[in-house]
């Protein structure tokens, strides 16, 4: 570190510039990967738990009541957007029956595609949540190395530059130019590398709870078909 420190005295102010920018996008980087490892950890957590409830649920309502002490999970939120849905479908007025009376009691109808809908909003909303700041870890890993190649430039003209101010090529005279160079190299693969193996992680991680979304999604659906249908109530 401190043999780093002296390099970086010894350069200018264009090599504090690119080691500061490559400093702040890691500092910012490392804080989101870890932000979104406990996020991704409680929301699996949750998930599995709910999951597991929801299935143990004697009925819609129950499962509903559960779902709020999940508030951090995918599937509780699916559900809750569900349910709300179906609460809404509920409540609209009843039509007449088929024989066209109206003091008889109508049959409750369920809207699967107004259900279906509610669901797929509900899950872009979840996927945007997942994926939330993965943009910074996007852009640290595509931009870094850039940052680094151009304090690699300006060092090697630095290098340069002191060749011809004094007229020699020996290593006193290109050595703090090189050095210069090799830091901001550095500097922007230690900022890129981890952010892209943090980004392709975070992503893939976030690529199977949405896939847990839909078969969630799907298995809600047939159940509200079957109560629907074991129940003599009319399915649109």
């Amino acid at each position: 570190m401190s043999e780093l420190l002296s390099l970086l005295r010894q350069g200018g102010a264009v090599a504090w510039c690119v080691v500061g920018a490559l400093l702040v996008l890691s500092v910012l980087s490392w804080a989101v990967m870890g932000l979104k490892w406990f996020q991704m950890r409680a929301v699996r957590r949750s998930d599995a738990n709910y999951l597991e409830a929801f299935r143990r649920s004697r009925n819609l309502k129950e499962a509903q009541h559960v779902a709020g002490n999940y508030p951090q999970g995918t599937l509780s939120a699916l559900f809750r957007e569900g349910y709300g849905e179906l609460s809404k479908q509920s409540s609209q007025p009843q039509q007449p029956d088929a024989s066209g009376r109206t003091d008889a009691p109508p049959a409750a109808y369920v809207n699967v595609a107004g259900l279906e809908r509610a669901l797929r909003r509900a899950r872009q909303v979840e996927a945007g949540r997942l994926r939330k700041n993965l943009a910074v870890l996007a852009t640290t890993a595509s931009v870094s190395p850039f940052i680094g190649l151009f304090g690699t430039v300006w060092g090697i003209m630095n290098a340069f530059r002191q060749i011809g101010m004094q007229a020699s090529a020996s290593l006193a005279v290109v050595a703090p130019g090189i050095a210069e160079a090799l830091v901001a190299t550095a500097a922007g693969l230690a900022a890129a590398i981890p952010a892209v193996l943090g980004y392709n992680y975070f992503n893939a991680r976030a690529r199977e709870t949405s896939s847990e979304m839909d078969n969630f999604a799907l298995e809600f659906v047939n159940l509200v078909e079957n109560i629907a249908l074991r129940d003599g109530t009319l399915v649109k």
